[in-house]
This record gives C-alpha cells, structure tokens and sequence, in this order.
C-alpha cells in the first residue's frame, strides 16, 4: 500500500545540536548547562588561534559577542534594520533550523575592529553570558536585523551565535 503524504520533517528533530535519544530541548544561554558549556569553549580559546573563516581575531570575538549580549539587555543601542529576517518564517529557520553562513555582514554595531586586550575581553564575555541569562526577560531588547523576539528565540539565537564564533576558531 502506498502513502502518498508529504513527510514534513519537525524543525526540533532536524535542529543542529538535535541527537536521538537526547532530550529535544535544544540547547539555549538560558539553559545552566548549556550555558557553562558554552563558558568552557569560551574559556578554551587562545590568543593565537587562527581562525577557520573570517576577518575576526580571537580578541575581536568575545568582543563582539559581548556587544550582542549588551544589546539584548538594552546597554548597547543598535538601530533597527528592515529587512526579509523580520520575517517570521524567515526568521525561525535562521535563529533555530538553518546553518549559520560564514562571513556574513554583520550588524554595524556588532562590528569590532580593533585589536584589544584577549584576556579582559574573553573575561568580560564570561561575565555578560551570565548577567544576560540572569536579566529579566520580560525586558529583553529588539534585536536590530530579526525585531522582536521572544525569550525563548533569544536564548537560542545567543547559543547559536556564540557557537557559531566558537567554531570559526575551532573551539
């Protein structure tokens, strides 16, 4: 007998980070766990490590990944931008189903482009994961390119943005 249906596969089950016989949740900044995951890989980068991809040197990325963190928590001003990522469906594929591209633009103010000092940056960085997980999220800011998101969204997108740098230095 033949099915004829469409097999949609579920965008959890086909997620980067999803593995059988894991739990689904996939992993977010909010999560503890995921969270000092995420601080040993920070930890674990080098101020001489090459990256795989990019322009962004290992000072430069804790840096910006602390001003997306800033942002989020309203310290950091980041204009609006318009755009096909507004897009709700759009939207949803990058923050939890599509690869991050590599060497992308960026939004302007995420943008680093001095060298500065590898140890208080990556410290810093540390520090801003915690105090972002632990802000209040009914106060979380618009993100500049994706407009508002929702706890959960952020969570991820910040988990897989801070993956994503980790991996261009092979972290």
């Amino acid at each position: 007998e033949s099915d004829n249906t469409f097999f949609t596969p579920d965008p959890v089950k086909s997620a980067p980070g999803f593995a059988p016989g894991k739990d689904t949740a996939l992993e977010t900044l909010w999560n503890v766990q995921d969270r000092r995951m995420l601080a040993r890989r920070v930890a674990s980068l080098k101020p001489n490590t090459a990256p795989q991809w990019g322009k962004m040197s290992p000072s430069m990325a804790p840096e910006h990944l602390g001003i997306a963190l800033r942002v989020t928590m309203g310290e950091v001003e980041a204009k609006p931008r318009s755009g096909p990522l507004r897009f709700p469906p759009l939207r949803t594929l990058i923050i939890y189903v599509l690869p991050f591209p590599k060497s992308v633009p960026t939004t302007p103010e995420y943008i680093v482009e001095e060298e500065g000092n590898f140890d208080a940056r990556q410290e810093e960085m540390l520090k801003l994961m915690n105090r972002c997980s632990a802000y209040p999220r009914e106060r979380l800011a618009e993100h500049p390119a994706f407009g508002k998101l929702n706890e959960a969204d952020w969570g991820r997108l910040h988990w897989r943005h801070i993956d994503h740098h980790l991996r261009q230095f092979g972290v």
